[in-house]
């Protein structure tokens, strides 16, 4: 079964903000560089402007894409793949709904795009919320 069967969503692997997720459920992966590790080995935390709580940056690589391997999932290369495809069906939605069009092409202004970007995030958060 897929994680989108189990009932994932793109909110369960939010990497803003989640210092106490992180803490709770002590096993991590790192969506930069598909790095697995126990939360025990991050040492570098931020506090974040925009969200609340910690956010944590990778032992391995120094990016702060760490997420919570949330009940109990298994993180592996498979894992990771299915991750990046619930990814791209949310930021896909989200740019259709600000846009009207799959096409890329459609952006005529770079503000458009930081607007799509700053959506995207939101839908993601408001996820990770419900």
């Amino acid at each position: 079964m897929n994680l989108k069967e189990q009932g994932f969503t793109v909110g369960d692997f939010s990497y803003t903000g989640n210092g106490n997720e992180l803490r709770q459920w002590k096993r991590c992966g790192c969506l930069s560089c598909r790095a697995v590790f126990d939360v025990s080995e991050i040492t570098w935390w931020v506090n974040e402007r925009h969200v609340e709580g910690q956010t944590a940056f990778c032992p391995r690589c120094n990016v702060d894409m760490v997420f919570a391997a949330k009940r109990g999932i298994e993180l592996s290369s498979d894992t990771f793949l299915e991750i990046d495809r619930l990814l791209e069906d949310e930021a896909g939605k989200a740019y259709i709904e600000m846009f009207g069009s799959e096409d890329v092409r459609s952006v005529e202004k770079p503000s458009d795009v930081e607007v799509f970007i700053k959506t995207a995030f939101a839908t993601a958060q408001s996820s990770r919320t419900n």
